[in-house]
C-alpha cells in the first residue's frame, strides 16, 4: 500500500520557514464513537498530502504565503467515497483557517444515516512564537497553549483547541518546525452522537525533485480525469454513464502510466477497478 498523508507544514511565528516542495508526511488515523453500542463502528484511514509549491497551477498566485497540496486519502470501515473523492489539491493561506471543507473528509456510514467528516487543514500558523500558557481568540474559537509534550518521538507543543460547546480538537505542533503531529477532535454525528477524530505522523521523507515532477503531473493527470468526467468531489457517485465509462475507457491509459510508481498509483488502480466492474 504506497498511500502515505503528504503535507506542507506551517508557519509558526514570522521567522519560522514552511517546508520546501516535495515534503512527504505519513499520517494514520480513526474514527469511532465514543460510546460503544457492541456494533463494529471503527474507521480508519490514511491520508496522503504532497507539497508541489508555494502556489501550484495558479491556485494563490497571488498570495507570496500560500501553499498548494496535493492529497489522497484510503479509508475503510463504515461508508467509503467513491475513488474519484479520494485525492484532491487543497491551497492553504496562513491567514485564514480551513476546517476540512474543500480538502479530505471521511464518509461515515451511520445507524440512521450518512455524515461528512472533514479533515482539518494539516498546516497551523500563529501570529506570536507559541510560548506555554499563551491564549488568543479567533472569533469564537479560543486557542491555548496548554503544555508541551512528547509525541512521535518529536518534542511538540500542545494547543487546545475550544468553542463555546466545548473541547473542538487539540493539536501538536512539532516545536522547531510547527508541523502538526497529531490531532484529536471531538465530532457530533446525527442526534448528539459524540465520536473521536485521531490521526498522528508515521513518517517523513522528502522527495528529489525528478520524483516530485513526476508525483505532480500524475496527480493533475487523475484530477483531470476527473473532469473529464464531470464529476464534483463529495457526490457520492455510485455507478458511471456510458458516456462517463467511455471517457474513463479513453483517458485512464495515459493515466495510469503517469501515476506508475507515484502516490497517485493507487488510484489509477481504484479506476481501472471501476471501469471493470461497471462494464
Amino acid at each position: 500500500m504506497y498511500f502515505s498523508l503528504v503535507c506542507l507544514l506551517a508557519l509558526l511565528g514570522p521567522a519560522a520557514a514552511p517546508n520546501p516542495p516535495g515534503t512527504q508526511l505519513v499520517y494514520r488515523g480513526q474514527f469511532v464513537p465514543v460510546k460503544d453500542d457492541g456494533q463494529p463502528r471503527k474507521k480508519t484511514f490514511d491520508l496522503t498530502f504532497l507539497v508541489v509549491s508555494p502556489a501550484a497551477n495558479g491556485a494563490g498566485a497571488g498570495d507570496v504565503n500560500a501553499t498548494t497540496c496535493y492529497w489522497t486519502l484510503e479509508e475503510s470501515g463504515p461508508g467509503a467515497w467513491h475513488w474519484l473523492d479520494h485525492v484532491g489539491r487543497w491551497t492553504f493561506d496562513p491567514r485564514q483557517r480551513d476546517d476540512g471543507s474543500t480538502g479530505p473528509a471521511l464518509l461515515y456510514q451511520r445507524e440512521d444515516g450518512k455524515s461528512v467528516v472533514p479533515i482539518f487543514q494539516p498546516l497551523f500558523s500563529a501570529d506570536k512564537k507559541l510560548e506555554s500558557g499563551q491564549t488568543w481568540l479567533e472569533g469564537r474559537v479560543e486557542f491555548r497553549v496548554a503544555g508541551e509534550s512528547k509525541i512521535a518521538g518529536r518534542n511538540c507543543w500542545e494547543v487546545d483547541v475550544r468553542t463555546p460547546f466545548g473541547h473542538k480538537r487539540t493539536l501538536w505542533l512539532e516545536k522547531e518546525s510547527s508541523l502538526i503531529v497529531a490531532v484529536r477532535e471531538t465530532v457530533f454525528l446525527g442526534q448528539g452522537q459524540q465520536h473521536e477524530l485521531k490521526w498522528e505522523l508515521t513518517a517523513q521523507e522528502q522527495l528529489a525533485a525528478e520524483p516530485l515532477s513526476r508525483a505532480a503531473d500524475a496527480f493533475e493527470a487523475v484530477l483531470k480525469l476527473r473532469e473529464s468526467l464531470g464529476e464534483t468531489p463529495r457526490a457520492e457517485i455510485r455507478e458511471l454513464s456510458d458516456l462517463q465509462l467511455a471517457a474513463l475507457r479513453k483517458n485512464l491509459p495515459a493515466v495510469v502510466e503517469k501515476a506508475e510508481k507515484t502516490p497517485a498509483a493507487a488510484l489509477a488502480v481504484a479506476a481501472a477497478k471501476d471501469l471493470q466492474n461497471q462494464k
